[in-house]
C-alpha cells in the first residue's frame, strides 16, 4: 500500500466518522467502525514489519565481526 492509498484510506474514515457524528445512525456506525478496523489492521501489520526489520538488525550487529584496530 502506497502512502497515498493509506492517506485516502485515512481520510474516508474520519469522513465517516463525521458522519455518524452527524447522523447518529447504525448503519453509519458500522460503516465508520469498518473503516477504523480496516485503518488499524494497516498500522498493526506496519509494526510487525518495522518490529521484524528492527530485530534482525539487531541480530546483524550481535554476530558482526569486529575487526581489531
Amino acid at each position: 500500500m502506497t502512502t497515498g492509498e493509506f492517506a485516502d484510506k485515512v481520510f474516508a474514515m474520519r469522513e465517516a466518522q463525521k458522519e455518524y457524528f452527524r447522523l447518529r445512525t447504525a448503519e453509519a456506525l458500522r460503516f465508520s467502525k469498518r473503516l477504523e478496523k480496516e485503518v488499524d489492521s494497516i498500522l498493526s501489520q506496519r509494526k510487525k514489519k518495522t518490529y521484524i526489520r528492527q530485530l534482525w538488525r539487531h541480530k546483524a550487529r550481535l554476530f558482526a565481526v569486529r575487526q581489531q584496530p
